[in-house]
C-alpha cells in the first residue's frame, strides 16, 4: 500500500474519536449543560474538518506552487504528480550527499594516516592536515546539516499523517497548543526541505565532493586537496549557510502559523 493511503488512518481515526466523543456527550450527558457542550464540540471537529480539507487541497497541489515558488527564484523545478514522491527522492539524495562528505573526510584522513606512518612522509601529512582545517570544518558542519535534512525529509513526508492528528488534537482545548503545532508543521515543513532541495539540485554541490577516487579525477582531487581545499569548502558553507538560513525561516514560519491557529481557536471558541 502506498504511504499516502496508509497516513489516511491517522486523520480519520482521529476525527472519528473527536467525534464519538462529541456524539456521546451530546446524547448521554447527564445535564443540559453537558449535551450544549457536547454540540459545541461536533462544531468544532466540523471546522477542523473544514481546515483539513484546506489543508489537503494545498498539500494534493504543493508540487505545482513550489515549481512557481523555484522558477520565481531561479532554481530547477521537477517534473512529479505529487510533493511526496519529490520529499522522497530529497530523502534518498541528502542521504546520499551525507555519504559523499563522509567519504570525503575518510580519504582524507585515511591519507594523512598513511603519510603519518611513514617518516619521510609526516611533513606532508601535517601540511594536509593543517592546510584543509577550512574544509574539514566546512564538511563536519555539512554532515549536520545534511543528515537533518534527510530527517526532515522524511518526517515531511508523513505530512498528511501529522496534519490529521494535528487537526484531530486542535478540537480539545488541553491539546490545542500541540496541535496548532503540528498542523504548521505539516503546511511548512514539506515546503521548506523541497526548496533545499531544488536548490541542491540547481547548485549542483555535491557533484564537487571528491567522494569517489578514479583515474580521471585522481589529479584534480589531489590538485584541490593540496592547495588547502578552498573550492570545496567555499561551495560546502555556501551549502551550509543556504540550509541553516532556511531553517531558521522555516522555524519562524512554524512558530507564527501555529500561534495564528491556536489564537484563532480561542477568538472563534473552538
Amino acid at each position: 500500500m502506498d504511504m499516502i493511503d496508509v497516513q489516511w488512518i491517522v486523520p480519520i481515526l482521529a476525527g472519528s474519536l473527536n467525534v464519538m466523543y462529541g456524539v456521546l456527550l451530546y446524547m448521554c450527558g447527564p445535564s443540559s449543560e453537558i449535551r450544549r457542550r457536547g454540540l459545541f464540540y461536533l462544531y468544532d471537529c466540523l471546522i477542523s474538518f473544514v481546515l483539513f480539507c484546506i489543508f489537503l487541497i494545498i498539500f494534493l497541489n504543493l508540487q505545482k506552487i513550489i515549481n512557481i515558488i523555484a522558477s520565481s527564484l531561479g532554481l530547477k523545478t521537477v517534473n512529479a504528480s505529487s510533493a511526496l514522491m519529490v520529499l522522497r527522492e530529497a530523502a534518498r539524495y541528502f542521504l546520499q550527499c551525507f555519504n559523499n562528505v563522509k567519504n570525503m573526510l575518510v580519504i582524507l584522513y585515511v591519507v594523512c594516516a598513511t603519510l603519518n606512518a611513514v617518516p619521510y612522509t609526516v611533513p606532508v601529512a601535517m601540511y594536509l592536515s593543517q592546510a584543509t582545517q577550512y574544509m574539514q570544518w566546512m564538511a563536519h558542519w555539512a554532515l549536520i546539516n545534511l543528515y537533518m535534512y534527510h530527517v526532515l525529509a522524511e518526517i515531511a513526508s508523513y505530512a498528511i499523517a501529522i496534519a490529521g492528528l494535528g487537526m484531530g488534537l486542535i478540537v480539545p482545548r488541553q491539546t490545542r497548543t500541540i496541535g496548532s503545532l503540528l498542523t504548521s508543521l505539516a503546511i511548512v515543513l514539506p515546503a521548506q526541505v523541497e526548496l533545499v532541495y531544488l536548490w541542491e539540485l540547481t547548485n549542483q554541490i555535491h557533484l564537487m565532493l571528491p567522494h569517489n577516487i578514479t583515474i580521471n579525477n585522481v589529479v584534480t582531487i589531489a590538485k584541490d586537496i593540496a592547495l588547502g581545499g578552498y573550492n570545496i569548502g567555499e561551495a560546502l558553507q555556501k551549502q551550509n549557510i543556504i540550509m541553516d538560513l532556511t531553517s531558521a525561516i522555516g522555524g519562524a514560519m512554524i512558530y507564527a502559523i501555529s500561534k495564528i491557529i491556536d489564537e484563532t481557536g480561542h477568538y472563534i471558541k473552538l
